[in-house]
């Protein structure tokens, strides 16, 4: 599974994967230059290749001048293979290779697969993410739990481009009363109201980025649904606790319902210093707060507090020099 932070990228790029350019023979290609994904933080290049298909190459370049860059045309290099193009300071002929001109699409399938695998869509109800409702622009991954329901989903892309065509097509009767659309593009203005009840949501706002490993926040998305459209909605925190039901929750995992007094004391205070941002805490702390004495010859353990619960390191993990903090990952 990738991480986080390249995910995020991967919806800008998916994002940015219908913008059209000028390919070497003057055909329309769509996709993203060599050159911009060089500037990628996250990309390595493995990842082009398991994640891009090569579309093309582009008929300019970005050349650099004596204060910025320059775009220049490109013609193909019977000598040495590859393209060439004058340089716009010395103006002597320069070389290229074809991958530094390549133009490439992120692979719709295998990120909107992705994504339905994150929102614990089954595969046998992805059948829209193969054969998209609007051309290349919009795709129905499924049904997914969103709270206590299940909802119907889609990704869309270049959605203010596409306002109209996407609005029709959620306004017909054959579509659903209500569902989610993830945009991979900014928010739609607030002041646009979208057809029935629907809510349009950014990608980017919907996964969890204080987390390694991608997470969406769904609890987040049924809020938005249960909410007022327009009505800001804070990301959910990673770390929930209930103390009156002595529930504790950590994103992408099963909640712990914690038996005892002393144990659900204990995470009681961990979560009550989380919220302080106090992230790792002694053992002797977590401990006190348990209610065991700190006296010489009393000593307890981590292990003695959580004895008979197997679970527990699920939940809670130590740096092996006594600071104990959440799991998060």
């Amino acid at each position: 599974m990738l991480a986080t932070p390249l995910l995020l990228e991967l919806v800008e790029w998916f994002e940015r994967s219908r913008q059209e350019l000028s390919g070497i023979n003057g055909e329309r290609l769509c996709g993203v230059p060599a050159w911009e994904l060089r500037r990628s933080r996250h990309l390595l290049p493995g990842d082009i290749s398991d994640w891009f298909d090569e579309v093309g190459v582009a008929g300019f370049y970005p050349a650099p001048g004596e204060d910025d860059s320059c775009l220049v045309e490109l013609d193909e290099d019977d000598e040495l293979g590859g393209f060439r193009y004058r340089c716009p300071v010395t103006f002597r002929k320069k070389h290229l290779a074809a991958d530094e001109i390549a133009v490439h699409a992120v692979r719709s399938p295998r990120f909107l697969h992705l994504l339905a695998e994150l929102l614990s869509i089954p595969q046998a109800l992805r059948s829209g993410i193969q054969h998209p409702q609007l051309d290349q622009t919009l795709w129905a991954l499924g049904k997914a739990r969103i709270g206590p329901f299940h909802t119907d989903v889609w990704v869309v892309r270049n959605l203010h481009e596409n306002l109209e065509a996407v609005f029709e097509y959620f306004g017909k009767p054959a579509q659903p009363e209500q569902g989610i659309v993830l945009t991979t593009s900014a928010a739609i203005p607030g002041v646009i109201l979208p057809p029935r009840n629907y809510r349009f949501i950014p990608l980017k706002e919907a996964i969890v980025e204080r987390l390694g490993r991608p997470l969406i926040d769904t609890e987040r998305i049924h809020r938005l649904m249960t909410s007022v459209s327009g009505t800001a909605v804070k990301p959910s925190l990673p770390v929930e606790y209930d103390e009156f039901a002595g529930i504790l929750k950590i994103s992408g995992k099963e909640p712990w319902e914690i038996q005892g007094e002393k144990q659900r004391a204990s995470v009681s205070y961990m979560f009550t210093e989380y919220l302080k941002g106090r992230t790792q805490l002694k053992s002797s702390e977590i401990l006190k707060a348990a209610g065991y004495s700190d006296r010489p010859g009393r000593s307890r353990r981590m292990q003695n507090l959580f004895a008979g619960n197997k679970y527990w390191l699920h939940y809670i993990k130590g740096d092996g020099d006594g600071m104990y903090g959440f799991k998060l990952d």
